[in-house]
C-alpha cells in the first residue's frame, strides 16, 4: 500500500526539483487496509510511513514501515532510489524491502 504512493512522491518532486515537495498527496488513514492502520507522506522529506494495525501479528502491531526516497542519488534516467526501513524488525518487512 505504501509503495503505491512512490509515484505520487516522485511526481511531486519532479514538479519542483527540490524539497519540500508541498504536494497534496493522498494520505490514507483510519484502517487503510487489513494490516495497515494509516499511511502518511512527509512533505518535507518525501518519506512514506505505514503504521501497522492491531489486526497484524502481535509483535509488529503499532510499528512502522518507512520508504525513504533518495532524490539526491537519482540515476541518469531520473529514477529515484528508495530505502525501506522503520521500526518493524527485518524479518517482518515486506518481501519488496529485502
Amino acid at each position: 500500500m505504501a509503495a503505491s504512493l512512490k509515484v505520487e512522491v516522485e511526481a511531486a518532486y519532479a514538479d519542483t526539483g527540490s524539497l519540500p515537495i508541498n504536494a497534496a498527496i493522498s494520505q490514507r488513514g483510519g484502517n487503510a487496509g487489513n494490516y495497515v492502520d494509516r499511511i502518511n507522506v512527509d512533505n518535507n522529506s518525501g518519506v512514506i510511513t505505514a503504521t501497522i494495525s492491531q489486526q497484524a501479528a502481535t509483535p509488529i502491531q503499532g510499528l512502522t514501515v518507512t520508504l525513504t526516497p533518495g532524490f539526491t542519488v537519482n540515476d541518469q534516467q531520473g529514477n529515484t532510489s528508495w530505502v525501506c526501513g522503520g521500526t518493524v524488525p527485518d524479518n517482518f518487512l515486506p518481501v519488496s524491502c529485502k
